[in-house]
């Protein structure tokens, strides 16, 4: 399971800050899920709501730089989120919820879940569709 360091959260952090993003990866505000915004409203769907949508992103478009995204932030929620006590999976419908816990757990290759994973949601593999190149 890939894991991102303290320097680059925190770089992260600044560039979110410096950009004016109404966002807190840290802190007291982390996983209220409300804030001030003095534009338009903010919405913050609930955690397994996301989880959902990063884990199907995710097999959508494996191989692409939006699916590379998409792992990113199941990290992301994992590490912080899940870690915090702000994500309850069983809210998951099934297979997410099986898949998110053999992730949790890793007992399988990264590959090999990918697939399943694809394989239960019913995403076709594609020939040479990735706009990266690994």
């Amino acid at each position: 399971m890939p894991t991102l360091s303290q320097p680059f959260v925190a770089s992260l952090a600044r560039a979110l800050n410096a950009a004016q993003v109404p966002c807190v990866l840290w802190g007291h505000c982390r996983g209220a899920g409300v804030f001030k915004s003095m534009t338009d409203a903010v919405i913050a769907p609930r955690s397994h709501i996301l989880l959902e949508a990063y884990m199907r992103l995710y097999a959508r478009d494996h191989g692409k730089r939006v699916g590379t995204f998409g792992f990113a932030m199941i990290a992301y929620i994992q590490l912080y989120v899940d870690a915090d006590g702000f994500l309850d999976a069983n809210l998951l419908p099934e297979p997410l919820r099986t898949f998110y816990k053999e992730l949790q757990e890793d007992k399988k290759p990264l590959r090999q879940w990918t697939l399943e994973l694809k394989d239960a949601l019913g995403v076709a593999e594609e020939d040479d569709d990735s706009d990266d190149e690994y």
